[in-house]
Formats: structure tokens, C-alpha cells, sequence
């Protein structure tokens, strides 16, 4: 059984970040439940698990199976087997919607040890509806399954009111964030009213306000950072989910938090480019963004190390002990920028996009975990 207390981090099942779950501590991956994004390719998912995901520690995975189920996923799904080193803490995430023949069918053949229902809200929900829908989808499974029921409340992508570069600077503005919660609020209310919260095992907030795009950064930082040196690669972010999060939980102790790391949620599986060298770092209340250049052409990347001693020197980053990522990024940090981007070979590797990636999301979750964990939250 996974713990009750937990945090909740969407994932998609790459390299990049199943890679950072390979780096926690199991200290760590007991706080944590990975919602593995399928988008409805699940046959592909559990291939990349069993491929990327080479951890010996536990992980808790609930694989969701998409925003519908049809009859071409429930064949495939009908054709899977979960690896066994998944076994013992495996969930699966259903949408509303699903029937209880479906249910019963993806439950008898994947035998996930819990599952969960993600509603994506979009404020067109009505709640009294909604949660009638909740409570008949309650009534119908969870009596024959015996397994407990998880609500996953996915505000998906909360954007601010510069939605042309999202810059994360109207933080000071409220309404984003009250407009947000409200939206889980009212679920939470009819819940209430209906006396369904304790029948949830858990209930989740999920949303990521991280931006589309990065290249912003250059144009619009305006804090500037400790330290005082330039802000022309240099921008911050505002965690908008994790202020969304603590309001609801003000009102309603149980709602616990999840969030998209550091992409953003409408990131598919496919979104993946090959970036300039850039560092996501998780504050309390923000992102710090940097973003180098790719200027050599025998080691493009060897702009990480410039980015990664810049935010040393800031003392952004300043524990190397803290994550995995905080290591690399401490270990590019050493190396001198120019003689490396004049020389024809650099002294470590300088990483790929996958893997800054990697390294700022090795920081994120383990940040998260303990900042929950300061919190009492879990």
C-alpha cells in the first residue's frame, strides 16, 4: 500500500524525467507518486518503464491511461503486463467517464495495487454534476474492487495574463491564482456536502504554470537576483500551482499537491526539441531560469558550464549534497568557460538537452519532498 500522505509529480515517460527518479533516494521516492503521463499511447509507456526506469529503489507509479478509454485501448491494455519490479506499488489513473465494465476489465488485467480518477476541471464543469458522476463511480467500483480510490483535481496549465511570453511576473497579482482555486474549491464543497471526501483515499491538486517556451528569459527578467550580476540570461518564474495549492489548503486540510515539475502540462510525450544550454532551479515560490548559449561548434553545450557557475556565484545553487542535479550542476560549474569553448575538447561531458533536463528536475522533486516535508504535508 502506498503511503496516504504523498506528493503527486506528473511525468512523462522519458528519459529526461524518469531518468530523475533514478537519482532520488528511497527516503525520497516513499514521498512521492509519479503520475506517469501516457497520452493514450500506453502500450509505449510501459515499454519506456521497463526500459528507462532503472532504479533498484521502489517507485510508486500510477500510469494514466488517457483523457478517454475506447475500445482499441482496452484490446491493447487487455494485451500488457505490468514488469514486476512494478508490481508492489503500481496504480493506474482513469478518466472520469470510464464505464464500469471498462473498470473492471483494466483493474482484472493490469492489477494495480490502487488507482485514481483525474478530472481535467476547465471551469465549464458543473459541480453538483460533477460530483454526482464522482459519487456513481464510487458506488459502482470501489464496493467490487476493494482497492482504494484516488481524485486527482488537474487544473492543468495555469497561466498568468501575459500569455504571449507568460513571463511569471504578475505575481503579485492575485486573481490568477484565486480564480484557480476556486475552481477546485467548489468541487470540494459538493464533496463535502455529499460526503465523499473520506471516501477518497486521496485527494490531489495537480497543475504546472511552467511557461511553453523559455526564450523569453532574455527579454524579461526584472528581479534582480542575489549577487547583482547581469539578468540578461536570467529571469524568474512564479510557482503559480503551489500558491493555488496552499489557498485551497487553507480552507481544506486534506487537498494535497501535485504539480507538472518543471515542464508544462500541455508538454506532450513528442514536445522535445534540441534547446540552448538552460537550468530550471526550484526556489520556494519560484522557478530561476538560465539559459546559455550554443555557441562552439565541436561541444555546443559546454554553455552549461557558464550557466551553472553563474548561479554558484549568485549562490542560487549552493549544496552540491542536495540532489543529483545540484552535484552536476556544481561539477560544470568548475570548469572555465572560455578555455573551454576554445578547445577542441572540454573536460566532462557537457550534457544534451535530455539531460539538463534531467538535472533541473532531480532538483525539483527533491526540493518538493522536502519542502512538503517541512510543511507536515507529508
Amino acid at each position: 500500500m502506498i503511503r496516504q500522505k504523498a506528493y503527486l509529480s506528473a511525468v512523462h515517460p522519458r528519459a529526461s524525467e524518469l531518468g530523475a527518479l533514478n537519482d532520488l533516494k528511497q527516503s525520497e521516492l516513499d514521498k512521492i507518486i509519479a503520475l506517469v503521463l501516457s497520452d493514450g499511447r500506453v502500450s509505449d509507456t510501459f515499454n519506456n518503464l521497463t526500459r528507462l526506469l532503472k532504479t533498484n529503489n521502489q517507485v510508486n507509479l500510477c500510469v494514466d491511461l488517457g483523457d478517454t478509454i475506447t475500445p482499441k485501448s482496452i484490446s491493447i491494455i487487455k494485451d500488457l503486463s505490468v514488469p514486476s519490479q512494478m508490481q508492489n506499488s503500481f496504480g493506474i489513473s482513469m478518466p472520469l467517464g470510464t464505464s464500469p465494465g471498462d473498470f473492471s476489465t483494466i483493474t482484472s488485467t493490469l492489477k494495480p495495487s490502487f488507482v485514481a480518477v483525474r478530472v481535467k476541471l476547465s471551469g465549464r464543469q458543473v459541480p453538483n454534476a460533477l460530483v454526482r458522476d464522482l459519487q456513481s463511480l464510487l458506488n459502482k467500483t470501489t464496493v467490487k474492487s476493494g482497492m482504494p480510490v484516488s481524485l486527482i483535481l488537474d487544473l492543468g496549465y495555469i497561466h498568468g495574463h501575459d500569455t504571449k511570453t507568460d513571463s511569471g511576473n504578475d505575481c503579485a497579482n492575485e486573481s490568477v491564482v484565486l480564480e484557480a482555486g476556486r475552481l477546485c474549491m467548489n468541487i470540494l464543497k459538493e464533496l463535502s456536502t455529499h460526503q465523499l471526501i473520506d471516501r477518497f483515499y486521496q485527494i490531489f491538486m495537480l497543475g504546472g504554470s511552467f511557461p511553453q517556451q523559455i526564450s523569453f528569459v532574455k527579454d524579461t527578467a526584472r528581479v534582480p537576483p542575489p549577487g547583482g550580476l547581469p539578468l540578461g540570461n536570467m529571469a524568474f518564474h512564479f510557482r503559480r500551482e503551489y500558491a493555488v495549492w496552499k489557498s485551497i489548503r487553507n480552507k481544506y486540510n486534506a487537498i494535497l499537491y501535485g504539480d507538472y515539475s518543471v515542464f508544462n502540462p500541455k508538454m506532450s510525450n513528442n514536445s522535445f526539441g534540441s534547446p540552448a544550454p538552460n537550468i530550471r532551479y526550484t526556489q520556494d515560490d519560484r522557478w530561476v531560469l538560465v539559459r546559455g548559449k550554443s555557441s562552439n561548434k565541436y561541444h555546443p553545450g559546454t554553455g552549461i558550464y557558464k550557466i551553472s557557475n553563474q548561479l554558484i556565484k549568485t549562490r542560487i545553487v549552493d549544496n552540491p549534497q542536495f540532489s543529483e542535479g545540484d552535484s552536476k550542476f556544481h561539477l560544470a560549474a568548475q570548469y572555465d568557460y572560455p578555455a573551454a569553448i576554445s578547445a577542441k575538447k572540454v573536460p566532462i561531458p557537457t550534457g544534451s538537452g535530455s539531460q539538463w533536463l534531467k538535472w533541473s528536475s532531480s532538483h525539483h522533486l527533491a526540493y518538493v519532498v522536502r519542502q512538503l516535508s517541512n510543511a507536515g504535508v507529508i
